[in-house]
């Protein structure tokens, strides 16, 4: 009865740190189907942010050595 407690809570908290309707009632896996879908963009958002920032390191490098 504890760990279905734990469980529970645990996927009211995914759900609420999640970018949708809030007081849609959605089954646990929707909740994980959405959770990993929202993890992959974040993913892909950061590395497309480590590959800019790199841009532009270099660039400011290259124009630094231009001087």
């Amino acid at each position: 009865r504890k760990r279905r407690k734990e469980m529970k809570d645990l996927f009211d908290e995914l759900k609420e740190q999640l970018p949708a309707d809030r007081g849609m009632k959605s089954s646990k896996w929707e909740i994980l189907t959405h959770g990993v879908s929202v993890v992959a963009v974040i993913a892909s958002s950061v590395k497309l942010i480590i590959k800019d920032t790199g841009s532009c390191r270099l660039y400011r490098q290259s124009e630094a050595s231009k001087q």
